[in-house]
């Protein structure tokens, strides 16, 4: 019922016409890795895992906590949906990302010290393309980032938990070929920038 949900979402935006890159109002914060080494890693096709993971990155926040040089990043893995996965006579690829569970994606930044600095869950994701491109992006279908506040220091005072946006700017070490089973995998360096609306 979820991927239903999510894939309903998805088609109709693609329909419509509206923007697939959700723009949030209040910047928190960027978090990026450290060196060249991947933290993004696909496996391929339409129904491929998805995982971010580093334990060598960085954290900056937009509202006034300053700069964090050694963080570790993590996701709960995420798969592909095919039934949601598109691709145009351009090369030009969507493909809707989802915990295999159906329950919310959790992410968490962490200090070396095991210190949380920034954690929630979002529902669904949309990985984006272009046959042959190392340029890729993962969004959001909507702004459904719910921070846990109780334990994210680089929230400001009075920004509420919920409404909060994230998108991943992706460079893949290689191009990444793309046709009707979808993408092919890849490894990857991310950005990811933490929003709220």
């Amino acid at each position: 019922m979820k991927a239903r949900k999510l894939l309903l979402m998805f088609s109709l935006m693609v329909v419509v016409g509206v923007p697939l890159i959700a723009q949030a109002a209040t910047a928190i914060a960027t978090v990026g890795p450290n060196t060249p080494a991947p933290n993004v890693f696909y496996n391929g096709n339409c129904n491929g895992a998805f995982n971010i993971i580093t334990n060598n990155a960085f954290i900056r926040s937009k509202v006034g906590f300053g700069f964090n040089p050694n963080v570790n990043v993590q996701f709960a893995p995420m798969v592909g949906l095919c039934a949601t996965y598109q691709i145009n006579a351009a090369g030009i690829w969507h493909l809707g990302l989802a915990d295999p569970m159906g329950i919310p994606t959790t992410f968490s930044v962490t200090d070396n010290a095991g210190n949380t600095l920034l954690k929630g869950e979002f529902r669904g994701a949309i990985l984006h393309g272009r046959s042959g491109s190392s340029s890729l992006a993962l969004t959001l279908p909507a702004d459904n980032v719910v921070y846990d506040a109780a334990v994210s220091p680089f929230l400001a005072p009075g920004i509420p938990p919920d409404g909060g946006s994230l998108s991943i700017a992706i460079l893949s070490q290689n191009p990444v070929m793309a046709n009707a089973n979808g993408p092919q995998g890849f490894q990857a360096n991310g950005d990811i920038n933490f929003g709220m609306q």
